[in-house]
């Protein structure tokens, strides 16, 4: 039986009592940290049922958002959106592009805007279909290397990859272009 002296005793008692101390102290700095960092990523604003609208550089109306539910969190200065409907506005109604998915989220500080979820183009007798689609609405464009569907009357067409320009209603398919074209009779 090993007999401990009060001096080591006491030696033990004090260094338990700083390691258990010291752990106290890493706890609340851990929670410090994460609270900190859980503050950042907590949205400052919310919002249902809204609509923004944006203007180009001569003061006109250029594209809308409207939404089920917005979000906006500072850090990365971004939103989400749920259900979004954006319209690009072209010269008359008909020429609009109305786009609309299951989740939106755009980062504010790069003009983008990432669609994802059945997302749907449509122009007049035009639409697109995808998983993913990205919108830079400043320049007029959007662009997704996921498989897209492309149809109009007479047109039913599938790839991998898609740039569309808006404004001169100029859409690129990119790779593994398939599809069938049936010209309307002449009557």
């Amino acid at each position: 039986m090993m007999i401990l002296s009060r001096s080591y005793l006491s030696w033990m008692g004090i260094l338990l009592g700083l390691a258990i101390l010291s752990s106290f102290s890493l706890r609340i700095n851990l929670f410090k940290q994460s609270t900190a960092s859980d503050a950042t990523s907590r949205p400052d604003a919310k919002a249902t049922n809204v609509r923004f609208m944006a203007t180009n550089e001569t003061g006109n109306m250029h594209y809308t958002i409207e939404a089920q539910e917005f979000i906006h969190y500072t850090e990365h200065n971004r939103s989400l959106f749920s259900k979004p409907v954006i319209t690009i506005l072209q010269n008359s109604p008909q020429k609009n592009w109305v786009i609309i998915a299951e989740r939106g989220e755009a980062l504010s500080t790069r003009n983008i805007i990432h669609l994802n979820g059945h997302v749907n183009a449509s122009q007049a007798e035009t639409t697109i279909t995808t998983d993913y689609i990205t919108i830079h609405p400043q320049q007029g464009w959007a662009e997704t290397d996921a498989h897209v569907t492309l149809t109009t009357p007479a047109t039913y067409l599938e790839a991998d990859g898609l740039r569309a320009h808006f404004k001169g209603k100029q859409i690129m398919l990119q790779h593994h272009v398939r599809g069938l074209y049936v010209p309307k009779p002449n009557i």
